[in-house]
């Protein structure tokens, strides 16, 4: 019986009746090629050589299970790079820790503040012990620990506005609506021999306009008296506007 050589699997097959019927099958327990007995499941003839069992096929799970071996390998592989990895961070931080750490003074325990006793500063002119006067119960000769504060010069009575309750004529010298320009020109006033000068504001006095800061001069009985003030003012300094007004916190008050 001659037989055909599978291209594919290398194997010999029987080929099929020129009349197409089926070929007939071999003997149980024998080769097809060349008849010679062979034991059930024997997978070669051991005659021939050809194979016996060409139903045999790979069964289709093994792919499946190769894949999942290969990821079961993957994931392992990677969880000890990961354990390696972590492992030499442990290290490298547990080598570089003792280079920040600074070590204390010798004889001096870590973390203590000094106890030593601090230089003391020397003694500035605000500091410095002064000898006080022997008075007011001080003993003559015993320094004083407090510097002496100079007393400020009492302001002239007059700069402290109008007298309360007083209604009068006076000479009005300057009238401004800032506090400050009001000072300047007090100042002026006063370098200018005019002793009588003072500031009062306005609104408190419901004969005057409202809103401005007057410098005026005095308080006169009668309005001939503020006229010959406000013509002696006049020659004085920056004042040649200086004019006579009545001045009251009574706004039905009559001169």
């Amino acid at each position: 019986m001659s037989t055909i050589a599978d291209p594919d699997t290398n194997e010999h097959e029987v080929p099929a009746p020129p009349d197409g019927g089926e070929a007939a099958a071999p003997a149980a327990g024998s080769c097809p090629n060349c008849g010679a007995p062979a034991d059930r499941g024997q997978l070669m003839c051991l005659e021939c050589g050809s194979r016996l069992a060409l139903g045999y096929r790979r069964p289709a799970t093994w792919r499946l299970a190769a894949v999942l071996g290969a990821i079961v390998l993957l994931i392992a592989g990677l969880g000890v790079a990961f354990a390696l990895a972590t492992t030499n961070n442990n290290d490298t931080t547990t080598a570089a820790a003792p280079a920040q750490t600074t070590p204390a003074a010798p004889g001096s325990p870590a973390d203590t503040p000094p106890t030593a006793t601090q230089p003391t500063p020397a003694p500035t002119a605000s500091t410095a012990t002064t000898p006080a006067p022997a008075s007011g119960g001080t003993t003559a000769g015993t320094p004083s620990t407090t510097s002496a504060t100079p007393t400020p010069t009492p302001a002239p009575a007059t700069s402290s506005g109008w007298p309360p309750g007083k209604s009068a004529f006076t000479v009005v010298l300057a009238s401004v609506p800032s506090k400050s320009t009001a000072d300047a020109k007090l100042k002026s006033a006063q370098a200018a021999g005019i002793t009588g000068a003072a500031v009062l504001h306005s609104d408190d006095f419901p004969t005057l306009k409202p809103g401005y800061w007057v410098v005026f001069d005095g308080q006169y009985d009668t309005i001939e008296q503020a006229q010959a003030q406000a013509a002696t003012d006049r020659g004085k300094g920056e004042f040649g506007d200086a004019y006579p007004r009545y001045v009251s916190k009574d706004a039905n008050a009559k001169p």
